[in-house]
């Protein structure tokens, strides 16, 4: 797992951490290439965004096509359990993983 250029780790909390870590040993063995890449950790964003408390990160997987993180999607929150949430979308920044521990 490497950590983007620029990316600020403030305020990062450990149940995000747990969420990359485990979706971090799920990559490599389903997506070519593998490297899981964080892309936004803490940042300002609009109300309900749960990226300023720490709670929320951004991520790729480096050389794997659109269909494998399609794929990866199911097994990494099945892995996750119910606390988390993380989605595979494009908003913004290209087509990325959102994953946030949001146990409601």
């Amino acid at each position: 797992m490497k950590i983007k250029n620029n990316v600020s780790l403030r305020n990062l909390e450990p149940h995000t951490v747990l969420g990359l870590i485990i979706c971090e040993g799920i990559a490599p063995q389903t997506c070519i290439g593998g490297e899981m890449t964080i892309t936004s950790l803490h940042r300002l964003k609009g109300p309900g965004s749960l990226h300023p408390y720490g709670y929320a990160v951004d991520f790729v997987i480096e050389g794997a096509t659109r269909k494998e993180c399609v794929n990866i999607l199911p097994v990494m929150r099945n892995k996750l359990g119910g606390e988390y949430d993380l989605i595979f979308h494009n908003a913004g920044t290209g087509w990325h993983f959102h994953l946030e521990y949001d146990p409601r």
